[in-house]
């Protein structure tokens, strides 16, 4: 495993182990290796198979699945917020449209515009 870690990016990890398959202290040789590029880890394990500590690293980033599920709730709550905002500007020119339709029918009782004859 830890010859990969020079050459890749992103880990997700996610196996039935009991206890932590990466640690602070494997990780820290790998950063150097890696030149302290950045490093993602997603952790989705339950329990969780990456030890929280190594999100001290430098460049290294840990996320669990507790935090997508944060974050995923962010979104959703700003798609809310941007809904409620599109469906008020919605409001608005649909009461302008009808405002100037409004203005433009005549009053009831007068000739069409188009009478058939």
């Amino acid at each position: 495993m830890a010859s990969e870690f020079p050459k890749i990016d992103i880990v997700i990890s996610s196996t039935s182990a009991p206890h932590y398959v990466l640690d602070r202290a494997k990780l820290e040789p790998v950063m150097k290796a890696r030149k302290n590029r950045p490093l993602l880890l997603i952790d989705i394990a339950v329990p969780r198979d990456i030890e929280p500590e190594v999100n001290f690293l430098e460049n290294v980033y840990l996320y669990n699945i507790d935090d997508l599920q944060a974050i995923a709730d962010d979104y959703l709550r700003q798609r809310k917020e941007e809904i409620a905002r599109c469906e008020s500007i919605i409001r608005e020119k649909v009461a302008g449209l009808l405002g100037t339709v409004r203005r433009s029918t005549p009053p009831t009782g007068s000739q069409p515009a188009f009478a058939h004859e």
